[in-house]
């Protein structure tokens, strides 16, 4: 993503908070870069899909508002949840 200019502030990775991956810190937690960096524009998530139905939760409720998970085989009840999450986000 960097080598194609777009701007990546930081990443989120549990336990390697501290290091940075081409000069770019991780963080252990959103909430940790949002407070670093402020708000920002989008989230790319890039986990297993078992994993994947918990992640947006953090990033909704840091206010990103635009979350790409590029996953395949994500559970059909798994899409349903985060889809009616983000509903009822968009709504409040």
């Amino acid at each position: 993503m960097v080598e194609y200019g777009t701007k990546v502030v930081g990443g989120v990775t549990p336990g390697r908070g501290g290091a940075k991956v081409w000069e770019i810190p991780v963080y252990d937690t959103v909430k940790k870069a949002v407070e670093n960096h402020g708000l920002m524009d989008m989230s790319v998530t890039f986990v297993p899909a078992p994993l994947v139905r918990m992640l947006p939760i953090e990033a909704w409720m840091r206010a990103l508002k635009t979350i790409v998970m590029p996953v395949e085989r994500v559970p059909l009840h798994d899409i349903l949840e985060m889809v009616a999450r983000a509903k009822r986000r968009a709504l409040k």
